[in-house]
């Protein structure tokens, strides 16, 4: 939810931008918005694997099987996705 709130305000705020109705400071604050949306809604999904695996690791079921589903670098794989270096990329995120 707010990943798509974030998303229906950042695409609104660039066509605004585009029309000169909007500034470039509030386009990037729209931005930060949607970046830091997604930032929470990976680190939500992380935090429920870690947890699972916690759980199972309690129970004493946890293998090697359960292991291998496990992300393997949560910050890594993050900031592969959001850096600058790579606006490609970044698009695609915003797009999920």
């Amino acid at each position: 939810q707010e990943i798509l709130s974030s998303q229906t305000a950042f695409t609104t705020l660039s066509e605004q931008f585009k029309a000169g109705v909007a500034t470039q400071s509030e386009l990037l604050s729209s931005e930060q918005a949607l970046l830091d949306a997604n930032i929470n809604f990976e680190r939500a999904k992380h935090n429920e694997q870690n947890l699972r695996l916690r759980f199972q690791a309690i129970l004493g079921v946890l293998d090697s099987g359960n292991l291998a589903q496990a992300p393997s670098d949560f910050a890594q794989a993050s900031h592969t996705r959001l850096s600058k270096t790579q606006p490609q990329k970044r698009r695609r995120f915003w797009q999920r």
